[in-house]
């Protein structure tokens, strides 16, 4: 047999204290990365969301809405003979239109 070896080198010392301070500082680091993140979040949802890039365009959201509830209401009359889906979208972007890019 080879009883010649060293001695196991004894564990360091490790205190309740020491390892709260160190459990402490992890999750203190971790909670400062999301709060970032958090804050960052918060300023993307408050930008606009494409809102100016459509505005004054056909794809302005408003347009859109007024144009199909319009041709909708047109083209299904109450009373009378129905109208024409063209005649009724030349009337509609009359009415609905607020830039000459919507014409």
């Amino acid at each position: 047999g080879g009883g010649g070896g060293a001695a196991p080198a004894p564990a360091p010392a490790v205190s309740r204290r020491g390892v709260a301070l160190a459990l402490f500082a992890a999750v203190a680091a971790g909670a400062g990365r999301v709060a970032a993140a958090m804050a960052a979040e918060d300023t993307k949802v408050n930008l606009p969301k494409q809102a100016n890039t459509k505005r004054g365009t056909k794809k302005e959201k408003g347009y859109e809405l007024c144009l199909s509830q319009c041709l909708y209401d047109c083209t299904t009359p109450k009373t009378g003979p129905a109208k024409e889906r063209g005649e009724c979208l030349l009337q509609c972007k009359d009415e609905c239109a607020r830039t000459p890019a919507q014409l």
